[in-house]
């Protein structure tokens, strides 16, 4: 997309502008009116002072407006075209003033919306001293300022990051939020010290974590915040993978070629995941200081996480089912079997990558079924949802990440285990281990701190239920 900014086209951009003024101009003549006609009915009621009041409230209101949209959209319009002189053809940068003319967008609908409500007051014979008198042009006067200004204040501190343009903020505005952060906080100041001690640490990672945790939103960043002395952060080669010992109050992260910044599933992604590992641990220790997860006890509305993440996931491919032409033919006895070798139901086994069909035909159903969700959990931003997906299904059915057996394993017990209580009934059945709702939470926490809003949404979709007790989790702990 070519993208011109010229003064020709500022012009053109000021000119739809005022066109867009001028309708809502006539609709503030069209009440005007209605206030005309309506002149006797207001001098009994307010005096015709009050009137007078009201009418040079609401035109100096909307002259203000006026002038102060004009003035920003001038504003946005500059700083769009210094970002995209900085970023050539590149699209990243936009989002932060996309914000921004969406806040002024919403601005300018409040003030028409005023407008309508005080018009069909008159319409209908109501008095407008309780829909539209001086004090209620200037509440909402003061909240459009209220969001602008907010708007802008997070342009210019890069406070309004996302996991996409993380790159955007200087180095200069992460040094000044840290330092404000720690000035009112020098406790935390110490805590970062012993936690991100390891020489192998790099002091933009160390800048970039601290800045990230400073500015992640709310109840999340106080969770990090709260438990940053409880463990410490090790950057080692000679590991498979990062995690996160318990035992130890560690978290282990691989060292690697890039940066944690570079992570292909968000900035930091890595880091904050495992801390998510950690808050869950330490948030819920039992009477004698044993450590267990939150995640394994929490109830939201009377039902674990576990079982609604196990019902969303199910919910999920039967949706998928019954809109594929091929499966939704499907009998209800082939559909039974498909889930059932897949472990989508109660009474599936649970082996790992699922039971073999009993027939060639239902083979193809059961490849068709998988590889229709490999294509809708891939890439990074569906990684939570297949890494979850494959630990209900113990990977019979997964996309692109997930926790996979190891070749050289003889056995996997992560997401299932045999069941020691089962009678002969329960031969070669598994149990859940508890993993599948550790490891979305700490997808989800991750996806939090660093504002992934792709990764969010793609979570939300996968598992409405879940997102939803999560949420409300992570308020409950922050009160706790």
């Amino acid at each position: 997309m070519k993208r011109d900014f010229t003064q020709e086209n500022l012009q053109k951009l000021i000119q739809l502008f005022e066109k867009l003024k001028a309708q809502e101009n006539e609709r503030s003549a069209e009440l005007a009116e209605s206030i005309k006609n309506s002149f006797s009915f207001w001098i009994s009621m307010i005096g015709i002072v009050r009137l007078f009041q009201t009418i040079i409230e609401y035109n100096r209101s909307l002259s203000e407006m006026e002038r102060y949209s004009k003035e920003r959209l001038e504003q946005i319009f500059r700083d769009i075209s210094a970002l995209d002189n900085r970023f050539g053809q590149d699209m990243v940068g936009f989002g932060l003033t996309l914000n921004a003319l969406t806040d002024l967008q919403e601005a300018m609908l409040a003030l028409t919306e005023a407008n309508n409500i005080g018009s069909n007051a008159v319409d209908e014979g109501h008095s407008l001293s309780g829909y539209f008198n001086p004090s209620a042009i200037s509440e909402i006067m003061l909240v459009s300022k209220k969001k602008l200004n907010g708007r802008l204040e997070a342009l210019e501190n890069g406070a309004d990051f996302n996991a996409d343009n993380y790159a955007l903020i200087p180095d200069s505005v992460k040094r000044e939020r840290i330092k404000e952060m720690e000035k009112e906080h020098p406790e935390y100041k110490k805590q970062f010290e012993d936690v991100l001690s390891d020489p192998d640490l790099t002091e933009q990672e160390k800048l970039d974590i601290k800045y990230i945790a400073y500015s992640a939103p709310e109840p999340y960043r106080s969770l990090y915040l709260e438990h940053l002395d409880k463990y410490d952060v090790k950057v080692e080669e000679k590991i498979d993978g990062s995690y996160y010992s318990p035992s130890k109050g560690e978290i282990h992260l691989k060292d690697q070629d890039e940066t944690f910044a570079d992570n292909p599933r968000g900035p930091y992604n890595t880091v904050f995941h495992e801390s998510g590992h950690a808050i869950d641990d330490y948030e819920d220790p039992d009477s004698l200081g044993i450590i267990k997860e939150e995640t394994a006890g929490y109830k939201y509305n009377g039902r674990t996480l576990n079982s609604l993440i196990k019902e969303d996931t199910r919910n999920y491919v039967n949706n998928i089912i019954e809109s594929d032409k091929i499966l939704s033919q499907l009998t209800d006895a082939q559909k039974k079997e498909l889930l059932t070798n897949l472990n989508l139901t109660d009474d599936s086994k649970y082996r790992y990558e699922g039971t073999d069909a009993s027939s060639k035909a239902m083979q193809r159903y059961q490849d068709r079924l998988r590889n229709l969700m490999k294509n809708d959990l891939y890439g990074p931003v569906n990684e939570c949802a297949s890494d979850v997906y494959g630990g209900v299904t113990n990977n019979a059915i997964i996309g692109s990440y997930g926790h996979r057996k190891d070749p050289e394993d003889s056995s996997y017990d992560y997401w299932y285990k045999p069941n020691p209580l089962g009678g002969i009934s329960q031969i070669g059945k598994q149990y859940s281990t508890g993993n599948q709702e550790s490891e979305m939470w700490a997808e989800f926490y991750a996806a939090k701190m660093t504002r992934d809003e792709e990764a969010l949404e793609s979570i939300r979709k996968h598992f409405p239920q879940a997102y939803e007790a999560m949420e409300q989790m992570a308020a409950d702990m922050a009160k706790s």
